[in-house]
């Protein structure tokens, strides 16, 4: 007799901001810590992050259009979880200005930040971070220059966030929002798989709907991959091609809004184009969805 056949299980993954759904698409990856916060959490702001060669003098430069000469805050936002110190130097219009030490973070997703104060004058200025180590410069997510004087009444201050990966650097874009977590390991820091997730209407009826083409009809296993900080049971009716299949499929609490699971329920399906859909039981909606995830048994 021959070696027996390991039957692979399929999985697809449908995601849930590609079907049909009441409510929004989010893109934040690490929700209320993201943007411009520094907490273990957060993510970088904008769409990316530039990961410089690593070399010396690999460099970043982005462009401040100054409204006033005089001293400015330049602040770099950065993430480095390696040993060696990753240390640049700041150049304004081609003057050195200053260093910025940049140690070592606790996380991949735990941003620092360092800032050195320095003259600007009125107009264009090409602000440069420039690696000084072989290790060339940390993960750079921005640069953050602002105002330093005493804005007259009825003004406001000019701080702007110059995105790294809108300047001109050595190395790649990183996309990643939340690195090594991201995707389907449900560490604390994982993120969202594909574009977003849904945010469903607080509100009884509330659903999402996608489209699932299977090679053959059969047994499957559905699982959802949710998350929900909020202290409330969020259940969901399940439907499949117009039947109810699951009255209703329990979305408890999570341990943080970072903090993704999945839960699962049999299905049936048929050979062909299947619909399936989460309609809302509560008067709060649905939980933030994720994905759907389809298994033959």
């Amino acid at each position: 007799m021959g070696k027996p056949i390991k039957i692979q299980k399929k999985t697809v993954i449908v995601e849930a901001e590609n079907g049909k759904f009441s409510g929004i698409i989010d893109r934040h990856s690490c929700w209320h810590n993201v943007m411009l916060t520094d907490a273990p959490h957060s993510t970088h702001s904008g769409r990316g992050v530039v990961d410089t060669d690593n070399k010396t003098g690999s460099y970043i430069e982005v462009t401040y259009d100054a409204t006033w000469s005089g001293p400015h805050l330049i602040t770099a936002r950065y993430t480095h979880i390696k040993k060696d110190l990753r240390p640049g130097t700041i150049s304004i219009n081609g003057n050195n200005v200053g260093t910025l030490t940049m140690f070592q973070t606790n996380a991949l997703p735990a941003w620092k930040t360092e800032s050195i104060v320095t003259d600007l004058k009125k107009g264009k200025n090409i602000i440069r971070l420039s690696a000084i180590n072989v290790g060339g410069l940390p993960n750079m997510d921005y640069i953050k220059v602002a105002e330093v004087r005493n804005i007259p009444e009825g003004d406001l201050p000019n701080i702007l966030i110059l995105e790294a990966e809108d300047g001109v650097f050595t190395g790649k874009e990183d996309h990643h929002s939340c690195w090594n977590f991201i995707a389907q390991i449900h560490g604390k820091h994982s993120g969202f798989t594909g574009e977003g997730y849904v945010d469903t209407d607080n509100k009884k009826g509330s659903f999402i709907e996608v489209e699932y083409n299977a090679l053959k009809g059969g047994e499957y296993n559905l699982g959802v991959r949710y998350v929900h900080g909020k202290t409330d049971v969020r259940p969901a009716q399940v439907v499949v091609n117009n039947t109810i299949v699951n009255p209703s499929m329990v979305f408890v609490p999570t341990p943080a809004w970072t903090e993704w699971t999945t839960i699962t329920t049999p299905i049936k399906l048929k050979s062909g184009k299947n619909i399936v859909r989460l309609n809302a039981v509560s008067e709060e909606g649905l939980t933030n969805i994720d994905h759907f995830k389809f298994t033959v048994n």
